[in-house]
């Protein structure tokens, strides 16, 4: 088996794989690239910036010197986020968990009959209904034959189906498709322009990452 790493094949005994058989699953490609990067890098590149928030390092190529950031390791981390508590999931909201479990059973056990969550935001859990506009333009993204129906002039105003048409136009593959890593360009490109007409400054769209909600946004800060 051959494994293509920046554009130089790769042979099965250096990574580790057995002679004449083919990687069993895509876990064991994983594992056989991180031996290999491993293997290659004997010593750490000179550290040139170590701070809180990042460590900067260079190595040099033929091309010159190349510098780059690492990994944020426990070592160089903020003290502050070593010592942050992330009580959107800590005991309270498990204790509401488990009071709700006990309303389930015992309806009366409680002055109250009902837990409302507010640990994160979530205005539909207190009766505030979604923005209709978001789902509908959704709907068309993922049904795009709907579009063409006589039904959808009927069930979707022209502006939803105008942005749904604009959207799918820039969309390689649709919802389900894989897209850049920061999320698509048009829609980027979208976020872009609310955020200048909001702020009245310009934004580069190579400065959004789109994510699927905080959370995901915070792990790419840590394993940047």
């Amino acid at each position: 088996p051959v494994l293509f790493v920046s554009g130089t094949p790769a042979r099965a005994p250096p990574l580790g794989l057995p002679r004449g058989r083919a990687p069993a699953t895509i876990s064991s490609l994983f594992r056989a690239v991180r031996r290999l990067r491993t293997s290659v890098r004997l010593t750490p590149p000179p550290v040139l910036f170590v701070s809180g928030v990042e460590t900067r390092v260079a190595s040099k190529t033929s091309f010159g010197t190349i510098r780059t950031m690492s990994s944020i390791t426990i070592d160089t981390i903020n003290q502050n986020v070593k010592d942050m508590h992330y009580a959107v999931r800590g005991a309270i909201v498990a204790k509401a968990g488990l009071i709700e479990l006990d309303l389930a059973s015992n309806p009366t056990k409680y002055p109250f009959d009902k837990i409302v969550m507010c640990n994160i935001g979530n205005p539909q859990s207190l009766g505030q209904k979604p923005i209709t506009f978001y789902r509908q333009v959704l709907a068309l993204c993922d049904f795009p034959e709907m579009l063409d129906t006589p039904e959808a002039a009927s069930l979707f105003p022209d502006d939803v189906r105008r942005k749904a048409r604009d959207i799918l136009a820039n969309m390689k593959g649709g919802t389900g498709a894989y897209s850049e890593s920061k999320g698509v360009a048009f829609l980027r490109k979208m976020v872009a322009d609310g955020i200048e007409k909001r702020d009245g400054h310009p934004c580069d769209i190579e400065d959004l990452w789109l994510t699927d909600g905080a959370s995901v946004g915070g792990h790419y800060l840590m394993k940047t």
